[in-house]
């Protein structure tokens, strides 16, 4: 056994008690004589080279961390947590930005690990009490609060995500935790959150359907509603629902008459790709009536520079339409009436003047002494004025009739009962000219609600004609149709007669006194007054003719 000198003894127990001390760089010389003692001096040698490596590399990475966790805008903790007290327990870790971040660091928090929570503001801090007791339990939890902040002397909102570590035993040992300042975001958020329900306000108030179309990017024409705010059911009678199940029922309910133009301005929407007005008429699902539809249409595009999304409001403008539509009709009744007016003071200035003359002229000549042959022409004459002057007004008084007869209340008959009302009338006529009357009444237009002696002075007046103006040449042959189109009324009647050249009468057909032919019978007023009686039910008629072939009158009701 070898001996070992009390300096040796010495020099391993004073080796011992350095490393005990974490003094891991302490050494000793090892001499050339290699006894069991010297054996272990070298031995704990290298085992204070190991542990003195192990050491610099600990403080290496807690260096490393520490610069990693103080270049991170969150405050990373950890707590030791005793069950008799876990809102007490101490914080065992604290990264140093928890000054900036929270407003105090980890000395205060070791003085005392209730400041943090004792700095949550009051209306915060039952929620999160009951957040922080579920991550106690074994829940991740995020917990979103205000908290003052001593050195900048305000209220910051905090975002803190807490976990709980629990030993084999399931006891609760240690909190992590990390806490960033989110008051900007929370800010902004609740700046949205206002800005929302102000939205939303301004949308459920509004009396208008607020709407959202994104496009299929592979197909344009499909569209999906993204958003349909509720109104949409009050307006047009389908809901939400509706639309989403069939993005198309909205097109498919666009009146026929305006489905063109409605295409021709989205279209032109897709080309300029700006803002555009859509004005058309939209069948209300329940009551099957059409409503008017302004539908603003904003286009939003993608960064290709495609449409890809429309943002669109649609309000019911029915009653501003209509009382448009009234106004347009009024002109129109205006400048009618105006045209009529020119034509009475024509008649007036013109046409009565002449037998007034005629009878005054032949009056002077009565002043004076005449032979009595000569006497009795001139009565004549006198008699023939007064004649023509009575018819003139005669026809006058007819106009004016007509006018003043428009309020006449509306009733619902037969069609065919007047047709056969007309062709009673017009026996005689029909028999002589040996016409045949072709007469095709479709069961659902037979039943009319209109002015019945409107319709009956129309018809006999237009049968009339088509015997009058008929052809020598052959047999005359007029024909009735009455038909539904839409949810109007069309009438036509045909015949092969005289026919009627429009390029150089189109204008003169419905003149009062408008004759075109001299050698039949007439005065030029039927037409005139059969025309204004249509359009004072509010009808048009169209007429097609050539010469030589016949004529259609066309009446729409």
């Amino acid at each position: 056994m070898h001996n070992t000198t009390p300096s040796q003894l010495d020099s391993i127990i004073l080796l011992l008690t350095e490393f005990s001390r974490h003094t891991t760089g302490a050494r000793d010389e090892v001499t050339a004589d290699v006894s069991l003692l010297k054996k272990i001096v070298t031995g704990l040698k290298l085992l204070g080279e190991e542990m003195e490596n192990y050491r610099n590399e600990i403080i290496y990475q807690r260096t490393f961390l520490n610069n990693i966790l103080s270049n991170i805008d969150e405050v990373i903790y950890v707590r030791d947590i005793n069950p008799a007290d876990a809102a007490g327990s101490m914080y065992s870790f604290i990264s140093g930005r928890s000054m900036e971040i929270i407003g105090m660091g980890s000395q205060e928090l070791d003085e005392n690990p209730r400041r943090w929570i004792e700095a949550v503001h009051p209306e915060d801090a039952v929620r999160t009490n009951e957040m922080f007791q579920k991550a106690l339990d074994g829940q991740e939890m995020v917990i979103t609060y205000r908290m003052y902040h001593q050195g900048r002397q305000e209220y910051r909102w905090i975002e803190d995500r807490i976990s709980a570590k629990a030993n084999l035993a399931g006891q609760v040992m240690h909190m992590y935790g990390s806490a960033r300042d989110v008051t900007g975001q929370q800010e902004t958020n609740l700046a949205l959150e206002k800005t929302s329900e102000l939205v939303t306000r301004l949308i459920t108030s509004s009396d208008q359907v607020f709407y959202i179309v994104s496009l299929d990017e592979s197909d344009p024409f499909k569209n999906t509603f993204t958003y349909l705010s509720s109104q949409v059911e009050g307006i047009i009678g389908y809901s939400v629902q509706d639309v989403r199940d069939d993005p198309l029922v909205w097109i498919k309910a666009i009146h026929p008459d305006d489905l063109k133009q409605v295409k021709a301005t989205t279209k032109d929407m897709f080309t300029s790709k700006d803002p555009r007005t859509r004005v058309y008429r939209m069948k209300h699902k329940h009551s099957g009536e059409y409503i008017w539809l302004e539908d603003y249409v904003v286009p939003i595009l993608d960064e290709k520079g495609w449409i890809r999304e429309f943002y669109a409001s649609a309000r019911d403008i029915t009653p501003r339409r209509t009382a448009e539509i009234q106004r347009e009709k009024l002109i129109e009744e205006l400048s009618r009436k105006h045209d009529e007016l020119m034509q009475f003071s024509h008649i007036v200035s013109h046409n009565l003047r002449a037998p007034v003359a005629s009878i005054l002229g032949l009056s002077q000549i009565l002043e004076y002494e005449v032979q009595s042959g000569e006497a009795a022409d001139t009565k004549r004459y006198i008699l023939q004025a007064a004649r023509s002057m009575d018819d003139l007004l005669r026809d006058l008084n007819t106009v004016l009739s007509v006018r003043s007869t428009q309020e006449e209340k509306k009733e619902t008959f037969l069609l065919s009962d007047v047709v056969s009302s007309v062709c009673i009338n017009l026996k005689k006529e029909i028999d002589e000219s040996s016409a045949v009357l072709n007469i095709g009444i479709d069961p659902d237009a037979d039943e009319l609600t209109s002015i019945k002696s409107y319709i009956q002075s129309t018809l006999f007046n237009l049968v009339c004609n088509a015997i009058k103006y008929r052809s020598t040449d052959k047999q005359p042959v007029i024909s009735l149709r009455a038909c539904i189109k839409g949810n109007q009324t069309v009438i036509a009647i045909a015949d092969n007669g005289l026919g009627i050249d429009l390029a150089a009468h189109r204008e003169r057909i419905f003149v009062l006194y408008g004759r075109l032919h001299h050698d039949r019978e007439g005065k030029g007023l039927g037409l005139y007054m059969t025309k204004m009686q249509i359009e004072s039910l509010n009808g048009t008629i169209e007429v097609e003719s050539e010469k030589g072939k016949g004529t259609i009158f066309t009446i729409t009701l």
